[in-house]
């Protein structure tokens, strides 16, 4: 597919994909679930059981399987997909911990992630010249600056713009939980669509570096450290 069309795919399908969930809350107020109370003793609900929040985990998941497949076919490519895949687990089990919670034992998704986290860290520090070899040559790149436009409005952005302290000094006494949550968890859906479109194209330009020309400065950097 010729570039700008994927790039203006992506822009359209994050930008239809929450505008169609916009539009469903509008019609069908409730529909999308943003604040279950899950009994008389839960006063502030939650909004795990959402549309949004399954969305934002199919998203991770399938971004995470983009990544593995990366990982298992580009030997070049295979510490950084490797990183990213890690990534995208530590991502799908921190969004699935009221689950986790619920289900198992408390704090286990903190254990899950501790391990993630160790094993990918041990990983690429094993593979720290591939891994800055293969980031020479993914960067920059479009699914870069995709992945790091999604990095951010996720890590950083959503966690400001759904501060409580600061949906409750706008809101004042008409202050409702469900305005943060809603908030919150639509930007998150927003930052898990970039990062899945990141995932496509890192997967293209993988598939495209298959057949490369000229030697770039992921080459040049490879030859240096003695590397294929």
């Amino acid at each position: 597919m010729i570039p700008l069309l994927r790039y203006a795919a992506y822009a359209l399908g994050t930008g239809g994909l929450v505008g169609l969930l916009v539009l469903l809350e509008v019609e069908f107020p409730g529909a999308l679930g943003l604040q279950e109370f899950r009994g008389p003793a839960d006063a502030l609900g939650t909004s795990e059981y959402s549309l949004v929040e399954t969305l934002q985990l199919v998203l991770i998941l399938v971004s995470g399987l983009v990544f593995g497949s990366v990982a298992w076919w580009h030997r070049g490519q295979r510490p950084v997909a490797v990183g990213f895949a890690a990534v995208a687990l530590a991502c799908l089990l921190r969004e699935l911990d009221y689950f986790l919670d619920l289900w198992f034992a408390d704090n286990l998704w903190q254990v899950l992630l501790a391990v993630v986290v160790a094993l990918g860290g041990a990983y690429l520090l094993r593979h720290r010249r591939r891994y800055a070899v293969g980031w020479a040559r993914l960067w920059p790149s479009p699914a870069a600056a995709l992945l790091f436009a999604g990095a951010v409005m996720l890590f950083l952005f959503s966690n400001l713009i759904g501060h409580e302290g600061l949906w409750r000094s706008l809101l004042g006494e008409d202050y409702r939980r469900i305005a943060k949550l809603a908030m919150e968890e639509m930007t998150e859906l927003a930052a898990y669509a970039l990062c899945f479109s990141g995932a496509v194209e890192y997967y293209l330009e993988a598939r495209h570096a298959e057949g490369a020309g000229p030697p770039g400065a992921g080459e040049r950097l490879a030859r240096l450290l003695g590397r294929p």
